[in-house]
């Protein structure tokens, strides 16, 4: 644990005591500066995060500094850091260390430039911040100075040039710059070159021992994850306002964290053409066994099923696609949709009309999945190749960070489909500026994280109304979801869009209960968060609850893995609010496999119309008491 300074006068007087005190402009101060987080959240939503950021850089400073080093949090809200080793590439590798871990928690892994690291320097008027850096350019210039200092002994080099003093000095002495870990994660070259930094700048022989080698392949079998299951995303209908398509889907769960592998993605790096027909085969039987299911029961509606270029190409799978399709009844083929992925630009008409030719009797109809980049040029040639031989709709699909380029370019394939006559459809639509746009395009079908899903088990048939997608709890669960399913993540969204959070898990007696909570229950239900952690979920619940919703809302959420209710509620003094409230289970990551009656909650109040049951605020006030005396 670092040692916390409380004033500027402990601060100089630990600068004074520091063994590189002569030399302090190599970097052992550090400030971490928080102006551009200022700019960018503004002075309100800046007053607003202060607990969670103070939070978060806790944890950060917790995570990486040791018991030699001080640190000082301005009354700003900046940090200055004493660094007590006298190495200026450990103080700096921590220092960026501690900015991109914060920064990541608080904005995702792509924006790393809010929480800058500014060196102290000293100068004639005494010591002040130097230049500002971004934490992620500072690891990749160390290294870059790992490389430089890791020459190669004359024994391993090109040629026979001598070593220099300056070379000589880095292999004898001993750096504490941990190469290993700065190269994992922003990537320098293969494993035998950073054993070879380590040895050069240590000058010791490294041994691998085969206990190590065999501990490295079974932690490797562990992050290979769980088994691949098949999901389904709803697809949204734009003029109807209602989900009546389901999109079949291969995912498993992310053993590193993140949103759940999905497609290839479920494969392994190395995968067959053969993996990716078995991979199709199972998404085919599996989706169809279950919407049959749904077809049985009376519901109406479709499903899209993935076929890749490689199944396709494949004899047997392509026998074996085809016979599954045409082993349908009827009124299944006529709600089969026949989903392409991977297509080449250049596949000759012919050669993909005599490929589709079995498959298109016995399904509705065959659409192509696209990426922004489909053929950027002159995208209505190639897409006139697609619909002469008989598929009539275009899907490009988004990626998770949609670049202005990306938008600009589904737009012409969107533009030059409509022109063929050819349905469109957009998937992994997160926000609601992108929707809007292809709105206005008459863009007629969507998909997304906007839209819910994926489900763990197929649902009906839907109504979903355009301004229910533009409420702050449906914007604030999209941008979760598609980021992450950590605490500190949907915390930081759930305060941008002004709404509470929380994590529940089920005890040992299916009981829910608070497992983690977001500052912002603090103004919906008048409870500090410590207050909430480890109290039944049922604490807050009103006794007149609507029970039918409630117990409707819990079936759903272990059922499908989502569900969304409104409810009445009552305040820690005893008022009655109504409490609209959106859950998933998380789909990846240690969360998922673990700890599978985990839920994510977030909390939006809303109207007491909106709730059908009368309010009795003295058996509220007794609920209360009871629940809290339990």
């Amino acid at each position: 644990m670092s040692r916390r300074l409380e004033s500027i006068q402990d601060l100089a007087e630990t600068v004074l005591e520091h063994s590189a005190h002569e030399s302090l402009s190599l970097g052992q101060v550090v400030c971490l500066g928080l102006d551009e987080l200022k700019d960018k959240l503004g002075e309100a939503r800046w007053d607003k995060v202060q607990d969670l950021l103070r939070k978060t850089m806790d944890e950060a400073l917790e995570k990486f500094l040791g018991p030699q080093d001080s640190c000082m949090r301005a009354r700003d809200g900046s940090y200055v850091i004493v660094f007590g080793g006298s190495d200026p590439l450990v103080a700096e590798s921590k220092a960026a260390r501690i900015s991109e871990y914060a920064n990541t928690v608080l904005f995702g892994s792509q924006d790393t430039s809010c929480i800058t690291v500014q060196g102290v320097v000293e100068t004639s008027e005494g010591l002040i911040p130097g230049a500002k850096r971004n934490p992620l350019e500072i690891l990749q210039s160390l290294m870059g100075k790992a490389k430089k200092r890791s020459l190669l002994p004359p024994s391993l080099r090109n040629g026979t040039e001598p070593e220099s003093a300056e070379i000589k000095t880095a292999r004898s002495t001993e750096t504490p710059v941990d190469w290993a870990d700065i190269q994992s994660r922003y990537g320098a070259g293969a494993e035998d070159q950073v054993a070879l930094c380590k040895e050069a700048a240590s000058g010791r022989h490294i041994r691998r021992p085969a206990e190590l080698r065999t501990a490295l392949f079974q932690k490797f079998e562990e992050l290979k994850g769980s088994e691949t299951e098949i999901r389904y995303a709803p697809v949204w209908d734009a003029r109807n306002e209602r989900v009546a398509i389901f999109e079949c889907v291969p995912q498993r769960n992310n053993p590193l964290g993140g949103v759940a592998l999905s497609e290839y993605g479920v494969l392994q790096a190395d995968a067959l053409p053969a993996d990716i027909v078995d991979l199709d085969l199972l998404t085919l039987e599996t989706g169809l066994l279950a919407h049959s299911s749904i077809l049985s029961r009376g519901s109406t509606q479709l499903m899209t099923f993935p076929i890749h270029y490689e199944t396709l190409c494949d004899s047997r799978g392509h026998r074996e696609f085809a016979t599954i399709l045409k082993a349908a009844p009827t009124p299944v083929q006529n709600t089969i949709i026949l989903e392409l992925h991977n297509l080449p630009e250049g596949v000759p008409e012919s050669r993909l009309a005599t490929l589709l030719l079995p498959l298109r009797s016995s399904t509705k109809t065959i659409l192509v999945t696209v990426p922004p980049t489909f053929a950027r040029d002159n995208p209505i040639v190639h897409l006139s190749h697609f619909k002469g031989v008989g598929v009539s709709m275009v899907v490009v699909d988004l990626p998770a960070r949609v670049s202005n380029m990306d938008t600009n370019s589904t737009i012409k394939i969107v533009t030059a489909a409509k022109k063929l006559g050819m349905h469109t459809a957009v998937t992994g639509i997160v926000d609601a500026e992108t929707l809007q746009v292809f709105k206005k395009m008459k863009v007629g079908f969507y998909a997304g994280p906007l839209f819910g899903g994926p489900f763990f088990k197929l649902p009906r048939a839907h109504r979903l109304k355009g301004p229910d997608l533009l409420r702050p709890i449906s914007l604030a669960f999209a941008e979760a979801k598609s980021k992450s399913y950590d605490f500190l993540e949907w915390a930081f969204v759930a305060e941008k869009y002004g709404l509470a959070f929380a994590a529940t898990q089920a005890d040992s007696d299916g009981v829910p209960r608070f497992l983690f909570a977001s500052e912002g229950v603090r103004d919906l239900t008048g409870y500090e968060p410590e207050e909430l952690v480890g109290a039944p979920v049922s604490m807050l619940q009103a006794l007149d609850l609507d029970r039918s919703a409630a117990s409707s809302f819990f079936t759903r959420l272990n059922s499908v893995g989502e569900a969304s209710v409104r409810l009445k509620n009552v305040s820690k003094n005893g008022v009655f609010y109504g409490v609209r409230i959106r859950a998933c289970r998380p789909l990846a990551g240690e969360l998922a496999g673990s700890h599978p009656q985990i839920y994510f909650s977030l909390f939006e109040q809303c109207g007491l119309d909106a709730i059908q049951q009368a309010c009795n605020p003295r058996r509220a006030s007794l609920l209360v008491q009871e629940h809290a005396g339990k």
